[in-house]
């Protein structure tokens, strides 16, 4: 009867609590798939989002690479002029030697020597003009530099972040 009593309690305790246990177990089973499926999508939706991320960042850089070089090129003209500008300074003090020297000679002015005089101070003015808006362009060289510098780090952290995410979505 022993036999008989293990079989009867099999029956109707055992089997009947391990049924009900996997009952609630299978009811928890779509609710867990729901769950698992809604990390993933948001993990990946993440994975999406940063990697568009990148490449905006990315196309920030090349436009400001680009424009550093132009401002490079800009720089170069800057020295150009600063240094016409310098030769304009040297031919003024020539020219006043000049004229020291024709006063105290008594010569007077000619015409030709006024015309040499107002074409090279507006050459002057035009150089001045050109420095003025130089200095202006090196300036926003600078500003861009820094701007590159913070893309530069924005991406590190982006990348830093997608490693994680990958990471994340790749382990099990």
């Amino acid at each position: 009867m022993s036999c008989e009593s293990s079989v009867h309690r099999l029956k109707d305790v055992d089997i009947s609590s391990l049924e009900k246990q996997i009952h609630t177990q299978d009811e928890l089973l779509p609710s867990l798939t729901e769950v698992a499926e809604k990390v993933w999508r948001l993990t990946y939706s993440q994975l999406i989002y940063l990697t568009s991320c990148m490449w905006q960042a990315n196309d920030k850089l090349q436009v400001l690479k680009r424009e550093l070089k132009e401002l490079v090129s800009l720089r170069q003209h800057a020295v150009n002029v600063s240094r016409l500008h310098s030769d304009c300074k040297d031919l003024r003090k020539e020219i006043s030697n000049v004229e020291n020297s024709l006063a105290a000679t008594g010569s007077k002015k000619t015409a030709d020597g006024n015309n040499i005089l107002r074409t090279h101070e507006t050459e002057l003015h035009q150089l001045q003009l050109q420095e003025t808006d130089l200095r202006s362009k090196v300036r926003e060289k600078e500003a861009l530099q820094k701007s590159v510098e913070a893309m530069q780090q924005e991406t590190t952290s982006l990348s830093s972040q997608l490693k994680v995410l990958i990471k994340t979505v790749s382990s099990p």
